[in-house]
């Protein structure tokens, strides 16, 4: 199918920016926020420098650094670098958020700004935000594209888990932590469970959900979060991180959608795969096995041989 290209304009773009996400996350800021916005003054009565942005500037900062897949303060820094990069970047939303700004918004000030929104806050404000713009989704052009030809067959989405290693001693941290799966470095970290639609050449982020010592099960949250995005699924696609019995339980019980992975080579893997040669050669095809964890849970599914080709062997 030939590509076409998108043509939205900044002033699209902008429009949408500030009545799609900034007036919904803006709707209701806590007091707590706002007093913090508030001008102080010190004994002498000199007006103390607030060491933050505005809301707006936060969220358009972000904006811009997701779009660039650059850090906030790389975002800051390489504006017209970015810029050349990226026609339509949010980071020229800017200029007209702040008029008279004449220099980027600090990083720390943009951090600052960050940390005043506790988890309560942000969750709702992002998920309502989210779960708009794919209702939106459900009926445009990308849909349509990334849909079969008949559009009923849903979206492809996957899951995936982004671990940021944690190597401070703050007992206050603690119970946002987790064991890291990841080798070397420190064995904690801060774990976020991802869910994304799957497209051409990019994903689209559907949901996130930090992932504690005293989390759910990651069957149950991947369950929740496949049932908030209201999208109709086709396939849902994990790496070997997730191939446990307690998520293969919950596709299989509760959710009733086509989970594909790659299998880890256990025993009866390995034992499976050599059966399966010696019998067929090297041929496409199934068979059912089952998994058992550390505490005798067992749970069936089925083992797809795709072996490559005679060339590729050799």
């Amino acid at each position: 199918m030939a590509s076409r290209k998108a043509n939205v304009s900044m002033d699209f773009l902008r429009h949408h920016f500030d009545h799609s996400i900034i007036s919904i996350f803006t709707e209701g800021v806590p007091k707590s926020i706002q007093k913090q916005y508030e001008q102080k003054y010190n004994n002498k009565g000199d007006l103390i420098k607030n060491k933050l942005v505005p809301i707006d500037t936060m969220l358009a900062t972000i904006f811009a650094s997701t779009v660039s897949g650059t850090s906030i303060q790389a975002a800051t820094e390489n504006m017209g670098e970015i810029q050349s990069q990226f026609r339509h970047s949010a980071l020229d939303m800017l200029n007209d958020i702040e008029p008279d700004m004449n220099k980027l918004p600090n990083a720390s000030y943009v951090r600052n700004s960050m940390k005043l929104w506790e988890p309560k806050n942000l969750k709702p404000r992002f998920r309502k935000i989210i779960k708009q713009q794919y209702q939106t989704l459900k009926y445009s052009d990308l849909a349509k594209l990334i849909h079969s030809q008949e559009g009923n067959d849903g979206f492809s989405v996957a899951f995936d888990i982004t671990e940021l290693k944690y190597y401070s001693n703050n007992t206050e941290d603690l119970e946002f932590i987790t064991s890291s799966t990841k080798k070397g470095g420190s064995k904690y970290c801060y774990a976020y469970l991802t869910l994304q639609i799957i497209c051409p050449g990019f994903n689209l982020m559907l949901d996130a959900e930090p992932m504690y010592k005293a989390s759910e099960s990651y069957g149950e949250i991947m369950s929740k979060m496949l049932k908030r995005g209201g999208l109709r699924i086709k396939n849902v696609y994990v790496d070997r991180g997730f191939y446990k019995v307690e998520i293969l339980q919950t596709f299989d019980k509760v959710l009733y959608k086509r989970l594909i992975m790659p299998a880890k080579r256990t025993g009866t893997v390995k034992k499976t795969i050599k059966s399966w040669y010696e019998k067929n050669g090297y041929t496409e095809g199934y068979k059912e096995i089952k998994m058992i964890n550390s505490k005798g849970q067992e749970q069936k599914y089925v083992l797809i041989f795709k072996p490559k080709s005679e060339e590729e062997r050799n």
